[in-house]
């Protein structure tokens, strides 16, 4: 192994706790078990509390981290800071700590750390992620005539073609991202990794459920994730399950507290809205019965492999979902604890509650906690991981 010193950079909103969840026990792992030594530096607009509190948790994990704060009220000013003022932080910080290997997250935290490739002084193995511009566009407005989606679409051709190995989510994903490429890419340095970081037996401990059936849900509410269809679905169940609670794990309280009181008051009661520590989520999956995720089909959300689908299948949830999200329909289709719903279309409530009492009446617990030792081990993520760098090392 000839490389070994990985910076990780990321440009962040607020309230993301990807970096705890989903690529801190990777870090550690590839650590543990190869020997890599990471560090992160995250474009962040969360407070300064934050901050602090993620570098305490990160480097309690043998992973150094540096958080340095971005504008919260303008997106495009702090990119323009960050890649023309704070760059020279990323530089000196890369050059202090020996890296060798620079991986940045998707297209944006490329363009602002692009410069430092240009001598090769670091090998470039890019986390493309999913595709945040076609997101964008989806889900934000953004025009493909726009400059804004032209000129990031020209830097996101140059990271497909600058960077030695990618890394992608979804089969799906990497077959457009070879398309991209143009003729001649190789698709060899494209590597699927789904977001797995289940620990076989990490999840021994006995955990009393509620007697009410209870479902879950964690994560944000933006337009992206259907929670008016979710509210739905939800009411439908509670036509047959009249004691059935809703427990919505998010940072956006106020917001769904909101919404439903305006919308849904008469299950207002039925519903628990609340925020936890990223170590405390699986403990509280591990309460409900049935997990439920939603994303709004369109084409950027083939390259998306839901970072809550791993959670509630490492938890031992059975789980509702969307069809025509990433790889799930692949994935999930031939299970019986999943159940796939769509939303944009009349719901068959005999269908779903049926469903839901089998599901109810018998313990899938062990079945679904195989499956995911079988397809989300945080082991299966860290050796690719580790082939993505060996492949960018040549």
């Amino acid at each position: 192994m000839k490389f070994t010193k990985v910076l990780f950079v990321s440009w962040d909103g607020p309230e993301v706790t990807y970096l705890e969840n989903l690529f801190a026990p990777i870090f550690y792992k590839l650590k543990e078990r190869y020997g890599y030594e990471f560090h992160i530096i995250q474009f962040t607009s969360t407070n300064k509390k934050k901050i602090k509190q993620r570098k305490e948790d990160l480097e309690s994990r043998g992973i150094r981290y540096l958080g340095i704060p971005t504008s919260p009220k303008s997106a495009l000013l702090g990119m323009l800071n960050a890649k023309f003022l704070d760059i020279y932080r990323v530089k000196k910080y890369a050059e202090k700590h020996g890296i060798e290997v620079i991986m940045p997250r998707a297209v944006n935290a490329y363009f602002i750390v692009k410069a430092l490739f240009q001598n090769q002084k670091y090998l470039l193995v890019w986390d493309a992620d999913g595709f945040p511009l076609e997101e964008r566009i989806d889900f934000a407005g953004l025009s493909k005539n726009s400059w804004r989606y032209q000129f990031f679409k020209r830097i996101e051709y140059q990271a497909y073609h600058q960077a030695a190995s990618i890394i992608c989510r979804t089969q799906k994903a990497k077959e457009i991202i070879v398309q991209n490429g143009g003729k001649g890419f190789d698709r060899g340095k494209v590597f699927v990794v789904n977001n797995g970081t289940f620990i076989s037996g990490e999840n021994a401990t006995l955990i009393v459920k509620p007697k009410q059936l209870t479902l879950v849900y964690a994560g944000s509410l933006g337009p992206q994730y259907m929670f008016p269809e979710m509210m739905e679905t939800f009411q439908i169940i509670k036509t047959t399950f009249p004691d059935a609670m809703f427990k919505i794990l998010t940072f956006q309280i106020g917001q769904a507290r909101d919404y439903i009181q305006q919308n849904y008051p008469q299950i207002f009661s039925s519903v628990e809205i609340k925020s936890v520590h990223a170590a405390q989520v699986k403990e509280e999956l591990a309460k409900a019965h049935i997990g439920i995720s939603f994303r709004k089909p369109s084409f950027s959300m083939q390259g998306v492999a839901p970072i809550k689908v791993v959670e509630y299948i490492s938890a031992g949830l059975p789980l509702i979902y969307n069809p025509g999200i990433g790889d799930l329909d692949e994935l999930l289709g031939t299970q019986e604890f999943a159940f796939s719903l769509d939303p944009m279309k009349a719901v068959d409530p005999e269908s779903l509650v049926d469903w839901i009492k089998r599901i109810v009446n018998q313990d899938r617990r062990d079945q679904v906690i195989q499956f995911a030792q079988e397809h989300f081990s945080l082991e299966r993520s860290a050796v690719l991981y580790h082939q993505a760098l060996q492949y960018g090392e040549g």
